[in-house]
């Protein structure tokens, strides 16, 4: 599977001693809007730790959920380029 990589790019590799993300490291990696993250964890699309559900809502995100989310957008950009 990561012998592909060369041909994305643009696919940000997150090193495996970061365990978790917060939403605006986790919307920088993804190239979307924190919003967006909000609302992927809110629906189930990403998977996420609430740290104090009695407060604003703070999240970590596990490497792994952004990880998938941007294979997955690498085999559908794959499907498009004919690769």
């Amino acid at each position: 599977m990561l012998e592909n990589l060369d041909k994305f790019p643009n696919f940000p590799i997150i090193p495996s001693n970061a365990q978790h993300l917060n939403t605006t490291e986790a919307a920088e990696k993804l190239d979307v809007t924190e919003r967006t993250i909000r609302n992927w964890i809110e629906d189930g699309t990403l998977k996420a730790h609430k740290l104090n559900p009695q407060t604003k809502s703070v999240y970590r995100i596990p490497t792994e959920e952004v990880q998938r989310i941007l294979r997955a957008r690498a085999k559908t950009q794959g499907r498009r380029s004919g690769v």
